[in-house]
């Protein structure tokens, strides 16, 4: 790829060792541009730590300046700086987006409207792995780009699954471009690339994974994503600082729920509690977001009338226009709480009426 001067020197500022997301931007906001910082980096010891501050002297050399785009232009990694026109707009949404972003693979995917984030446990379960690959292969049909981490686990299943449905899929990783981890997914992350997906990092080409550089990708997972869906997963594990960064940046959140008993359900049971919305198929995800409508069901039971309750019909008659929440479908009836929890509650068992990501009620 080509890169215009001014972007050369945005992206070997950001590969000095010490500059982070933060510092960069401060450094930006100060000066303007990156070129003056190499010209005089003598104008940022104010700014940056002792340490940060001898690691910019010791790489403003031509050796590192070309030694770093011969190893983009080697390993066929483009670097879009956060100036760039193709750096994706949704990390801008981050209060600290990566200065830059490395990318193997399609660009145009990245800005695709239509992405969900799929994550969870690296030790999933029987049933979390029947249902990521079921849910993930349904959606992935209705044109919809996955992303997940390329981890082990549900990460895994996830890209796999998008992939053997024909679609596309973006892996956000934890370690650079050319130290794949983990090792063994280096084969997907080629497919992923042949199939008109991406492999994308914020970390120099040849870094290894770190502590913090999991953590990190989890916020780019996210801000990529319009909604996230955890499958599996404990109440601290990565998946849940995902969703938390996918609050943050108002994102839809969905989970799998599962037992009260299983480990690997405290998460996802936790954040229905909290106000996620319950996923029991791909199709209520792909309905919420208006990627997709349920296909009818083909069998003798869908020609019948469904049977209703006078108390359903008139809750039924309310939602026939437009969603409601619980609070304005308890004004307009006389049910109490209890009794509209419990109406509104079986309503959704049988199908009947679906609850929205917003907790308001409307008709299947």
């Amino acid at each position: 790829m080509q890169y215009d001067i001014s972007d050369q020197y945005r992206i070997w500022l950001a590969s000095v060792k010490g500059i982070t997301p933060k510092k960069y931007k401060l450094l930006m906001e100060t000066f303007a541009d990156a070129q003056s910082i190499w010209d005089k980096p003598e104008i940022t010891k104010d700014l940056l730590d002792e340490k940060t501050f001898e690691s910019l002297k010791k790489m403003r050399s031509e050796e590192t300046f070309i030694k770093l785009f011969y190893t983009l232009d080697k390993s066929g990694i483009t670097a879009l700086s956060i100036s760039n026109p193709d750096y994706p707009k949704s990390l801008l949404e981050l209060f600290d987006p990566p200065p830059v972003l490395y990318v193997r693979g399609s660009i145009d995917v990245l800005h695709d409207e239509r992405m969900l984030a799929v994550v969870g446990t690296r030790t999933p379960t029987y049933d979390g792995k029947k249902t990521a690959s079921e849910f993930v292969k349904t959606i992935a049909q209705e044109d919809v780009v996955i992303v997940s981490g390329l981890a082990r686990g549900i990460d895994t299943i996830a890209h796999t699954s998008c992939i053997q449905a024909g679609g596309r899929t973006i892996a956000v990783l934890g370690s650079g471009l050319n130290n794949m981890y983990p090792s063994e997914n280096a084969e997907l992350s080629e497919t992923i690339i042949e199939t008109g997906g991406a492999v994308v990092s914020e970390m120099l080409p040849d870094e290894g994974p770190q502590k913090w550089s999991f953590p990190a990708r989890n916020r780019i997972i996210a801000a990529l994503s319009k909604g996230v869906l955890i499958v599996e997963g404990k109440k601290t594990s990565g998946a849940m600082i995902t969703a938390s960064n996918a609050l943050d940046l108002s994102r839809d959140i969905y989970a799998v729920p599962g037992s009260i008993y299983a480990r690997l359900s405290e998460g996802t049971n936790h954040l229905i509690q909290n106000g996620a919305f319950p996923a029991l198929s791909p199709w209520d995800i792909l309905e919420a977001e208006r990627w997709g409508a349920r296909p009818s069901e083909k069998n003798s039971a869908q020609s019948k009338p469904v049977s209703l309750t006078e108390n359903e019909k008139i809750i039924a008659d309310l939602l026939e226009n437009q969603p409601l929440t619980f609070d304005e479908i308890s004004k307009q009836t006389h049910f109490s709480p209890s009794e509209l929890n419990s109406l509104l509650t079986m309503m959704d068992l049988r199908g009947i009426i679906v609850k929205t990501p917003g907790n308001s009620y409307r008709m299947h």
